[in-house]
Order: C-alpha cells, then sequence, then structure tokens
C-alpha cells in the first residue's frame, strides 16, 4: 500500500474540515464554531461547483492529465487533454499571448506573428513585439514604435509612431508619445489630446488617467475630467462603481 499521504479536504458534521490519509485515518484540523460561517463556504462551494459545470460542458473545455506535483506547490502537466474531440498546439514558440477574434500573438525566434486555433500563422512572425486583437485591431511594435494592423492581412493601418499603446476599448486606445499619454480613434487621429502621466483603457464611458503626482481620476470620452485626481490606487469603472486604494 501506498504510503503517502493522500489529503482531501471536507466538511464533517458541521464540526470542521477534516484530512485523511491513505489508510483511512482521520484528523479534525479546524473546528468550525460559527454555523453563518459553515453556510457561506457551502454557499461558495455550490458556486465554484456550478461554475466549474458550466465550463466543462463547453464543446471545447477539457481537464488535462497532472503529471507532478512538487510539494513546495510547483507542478507541470502533461499537454494530453481528456477529451478527444480538444486539439491541443503543441509546444514551439518562444512566447504566445492569449486568443482573441480568433488569433493570438506568438514569438518565434525574434518575431512576432498571429496564429489560428490549429497553430498555423495567418499573420506571419514580422513584428518586434505584438498584443492580442481587440476591437478588430492589434497593437504592434515596428523599430521601436507601435501601431496597429487588421486581422485580415495583417496590414498596419495606424502607422507606427508611438512609444507606447494599449489595446482598443470603446473605440479608443491608450497611446504614448513623448512622455505623456492620450487616446486615439480606430482612423489613428488622436481624439483626446496628450498631456496626462498614464493612462488606461475606457471602461463604460470612463478611462483612469494620472494628471499629476501620482493621483488618479476619471475622464469621459470628450476628455473632461469627471472623477477629480484624488486617488493612490484605482480600478477601471465597472458596473455603475469604481474602487479606490
Amino acid at each position: 500500500m501506498n504510503n503517502k499521504k493522500e489529503i482531501r479536504n471536507t466538511i464533517s458534521q458541521q464540526r470542521g474540515v477534516i484530512c485523511g490519509n491513505s489508510n483511512g485515518s482521520l484528523k479534525t484540523i479546524m473546528k468550525i464554531k460559527n454555523r453563518v460561517f459553515l453556510k457561506v463556504m457551502l454557499f461558495l462551494y455550490f458556486i465554484f461547483s456550478a461554475c466549474t459545470s458550466a465550463l466543462v460542458a463547453h464543446p471545447c473545455a477539457t481537464e488535462f492529465k497532472i503529471d507532478t506535483v512538487e510539494k513546495e506547490g510547483v507542478g507541470s502537466i502533461q499537454l494530453t487533454p481528456t477529451n478527444p474531440n480538444v486539439s491541443v498546439i503543441q509546444p514551439q514558440f518562444d512566447r504566445a499571448g492569449k486568443f482573441s477574434g480568433d488569433l493570438a500573438p506568438v514569438k518565434m525566434g525574434n518575431k512576432w506573428g498571429f496564429i489560428d486555433y490549429t497553430g498555423t500563422f495567418v499573420i506571419l512572425p514580422q513584428f518586434d513585439d505584438a498584443k492580442p486583437f481587440s476591437e478588430g485591431l492589434a497593437a504592434v511594435k515596428v523599430k521601436n514604435k507601435w501601431g496597429y494592423i487588421d486581422p485580415i492581412m495583417g496590414e498596419i493601418v495606424i502607422q507606427s509612431r508611438f512609444d507606447e499603446t494599449k489595446s482598443f476599448s470603446e473605440g479608443l486606445a491608450a497611446v504614448k508619445v513623448g512622455g505623456k499619454w492620450g487616446y486615439v480613434d480606430k482612423t489613428g487621429k488622436i481624439a483626446i489630446r496628450l498631456r496626462f502621466n498614464d493612462a488606461d483603457s475606457f471602461s463604460e464611458d470612463l478611462a483612469v488617467v494620472e494628471i499629476k503626482g501620482e493621483e488618479y481620476g476619471y475622464i469621459n470620452k470628450s476628455g473632461k475630467i469627471v472623477i477629480r485626481p484624488q486617488f493612490e490606487n484605482v480600478y477601471s469603472y465597472s458596473l455603475g462603481s469604481f474602487s479606490k486604494g
């Protein structure tokens, strides 16, 4: 019999969390004195179960066989799906980004291109750097400057003239030139002039910007400040609210 411990977490008779080993002996490792805490844990468990069930039900979802898990918590996986209907793109790229718009940026050698779900290059490696597509355009770096390409032929539709860029969101993209950030539209025209120390993507018609002294606020799509700079840490405006630090 394998005497290595097999740990499992569970809730037993509303008393606590227990663990057991391969010979079946159990040991309580935490008491639960508050029934409210128990109910919260059960609620979160059911939510998690529902989410994972929905994920597995997706035609492209699958599980991957675990190869090894080290005691430090670092592990490796064998890239073999248990679902025979799911294909795997074998490791062959020096770096890779996420799929968006059916394409993903990958680096081979010193250049970046874009592949489809089969691993075939749709846009050949030719860029110094690249970001995933967003709203039909992807930021790419050519000769130390950033511009944007379309997903059809990979042609540059917004010329590479920016020092830094972010992905398009709600029709605008944050760009940096000469130390200042502003926003361009999908034609490459400056929609909000370059005057911010930092700028983030738009979300629900508002974007986070840094204007002075590492203080952040929010602007609208006209570039007007609607929430004055006063926060040290902020996040994108979402669902009618924002977070501050």
